[in-house]
């Protein structure tokens, strides 16, 4: 994969090239994109669940009706330049950022696709119906951009466009050397959303649902690891417990046990299917796993 940026400060560069540290906005009815190093301000991932309550004579408590969850990312971010070149580029993309809210005309001039943007950044926000996350074309989230604010630092300065001659020239542009971006971005899913149940019991309605909606999956491989050094741990641990303590507690965990099960019969106990759906996360796990190695491999940068 080529790297995106090459001007200014190398640090922030190589955070953004190497460690995909950016943010990718792709405008989808021209099909352009512009990026963003993630100098992140703010990020904020709101859901909000829409309910409408039924009142009846003589019930004290609404009938609640489940009408939707909404999702809405708040995003905002300082766009910082190292030279003057940077400070250009900078602008070039704000330039960009702001014509992708507006919409695309055909030929008789009537509005044919209205202003939707997929954004991408890392597992924050991504297609969870992707495997991985890769480019915002490929795998961003789907939404529209509400709410954008242009926020230049003044205190930073900026850069003055002399025309190269180094005098000053009244009529030249001017460069921020810092902007902060921040919109809203009203969340629109391409996969399904909620839980059905099948044989092994409940699961998400969309193939790729557990990644929903941050990428987010346990190591299995690893976790096992970590269980079966923290069980050695625990073993020479209990060896150094007097034989009365120990006595003690097998007798409270076992009262434990029997409070449970008579609380919640049916509940405190592994069934087959449970078995068998535990076994299949597993082994989907050591696939992912597998999958997510692969990929990486894949994955190549141009040095420069």
């Amino acid at each position: 994969m080529a790297n995106i940026f090459r001007g200014g400060d190398p640090g922030s560069n190589n955070m953004a090239n190497k460690g995909l540290q950016y943010i990718d906005v792709y405008h989808v009815p021209t099909g352009k994109s512009v990026q963003f190093k993630a100098i992140l301000t703010e990020f904020s991932d709101q859901y909000t669940s829409e309910w409408e309550g039924t009142t009846s004579f003589g019930r004290m408590d609404a009938i609640q009706n489940f009408k939707r969850t909404g999702r809405s990312i708040s995003i905002g971010f300082d766009v910082v330049a190292y030279s003057l070149l940077e400070a250009q580029e900078n602008m070039s993309n704000i330039s960009s950022l702001v014509q992708f809210l507006y919409p695309a005309y055909d030929g008789q001039n009537q509005m044919s696709n209205s202003p939707l943007c997929k954004i991408q950044f890392k597992n924050w926000s991504f297609d969870a119906s992707r495997m991985q996350y890769s480019t915002a074309k490929e795998s961003g989230l789907l939404g529209a951009i509400a709410g954008f604010s242009f926020s230049p630092d003044l205190d930073s300065g900026v850069y003055n466009d002399d025309g190269g001659d180094g005098k000053p020239n009244p009529t030249g542009n001017i460069y921020c050397k810092k902007t902060t971006i921040s919109f809203e971005f009203a969340v629109i899913h391409q996969h399904e959303l909620g839980w059905k149940k099948s044989d092994l019991g409940w699961g998400p309605r969309s193939d790729n649902g557990e990644a929903f909606p941050y990428n987010a999956f346990v190591d299995e491989l690893a976790a096992q690891a970590d269980a079966t050094g923290a069980s050695k741990e625990s073993t020479a641990q209990q060896k150094a417990v007097p034989n009365d303590a120990k006595n003690q507690h097998s007798a409270n965990t076992m009262t434990d046990n029997a409070k449970a099960r008579s609380l919640y019969p049916g509940v405190v106990k592994t069934t087959p299917a449970m078995r068998k759906a535990r076994e299949k996360s597993y082994d989907a796990a050591v696939k992912r796993r597998q999958r997510r190695l692969q990929w990486a491999a894949e994955q190549s940068w141009d040095e420069d």
